[in-house]
């Protein structure tokens, strides 16, 4: 297995590097002109069947010919505000694999088009890279939304495939969810997991 990697550097002037889009800018001389999956880092995507979320995914996108497919999830009302939200397609139901028509960052409840939140797993066909680079938007957190509403807006397909029942979403990205993951992988581990539920039940009880 070999590793590559591109460093995203801020542009003159800037106090940090930019969003999403200018990160997978940075990826596409490796690229190429072949499809490929964006993995957030700070998120870790549990499957316990086979196959995983992430072969589905790229099944999914490759049987579509789809310029986009977004992994998604259905999130409580109140979480809405935090994630970028798909809507389904006319006629189009929020489970499986299903065709979306629009993408909106993080709205607000009642602007919400559904509950079917953007779950840190993307597969682009190469074009993309021109889409980011015609959008408009200043908003770093829009940096790959907007790209994404263009596709749709230029009417390539964009599709999205929801986490199946016992898939679970683990956000490491702060402290918090960070050390509940770990607690949670820890206590399904088959070698220690009575161990480390042991650990706790005492550490509780003292």
């Amino acid at each position: 297995m070999e590793f590559f990697y591109s460093r995203q550097q801020a542009d003159p002037g800037a106090t940090a590097p930019g969003g999403t889009g200018e990160a997978i800018l940075a990826g596409e001389s490796f690229v190429g002109h072949e499809p490929f999956v964006v993995a957030y880092g700070d998120t870790i995507i549990r499957s316990p069947e086979s196959p995983s979320f992430i072969e589905r995914l790229i099944s999914a996108h490759d049987e579509a010919k789809a310029a986009v497919t977004i992994g998604v999830r259905p999130v409580p009302e109140q979480q809405i505000p935090l994630y970028g939200i798909v809507r389904p397609a006319p006629g189009e139901r929020s489970e499986g694999t299903f065709q979306i028509d629009a993408i909106i960052e993080k709205p607000t409840i009642a602007e919400a088009p559904s509950n079917m939140a953007v779950s840190a797993r993307y597969v682009f066909a190469p074009g993309v890279f021109d889409r980011i680079r015609e959008s408009t938007t200043d908003d770093a957190e829009q940096g790959i939304t907007g790209a994404i509403q263009l596709t749709l807006e230029r009417g390539e397909r964009v599709q999205a495939v929801a986490l199946n029942p016992g898939e679970e979403r683990h956000d490491i990205g702060n402290h918090e969810s960070y050390y509940k993951s770990f607690i949670d992988f820890a206590l399904d581990d088959p070698e220690c997991g009575d161990i480390i539920r042991k650990y706790i039940q005492e550490k509780g009880s003292a």
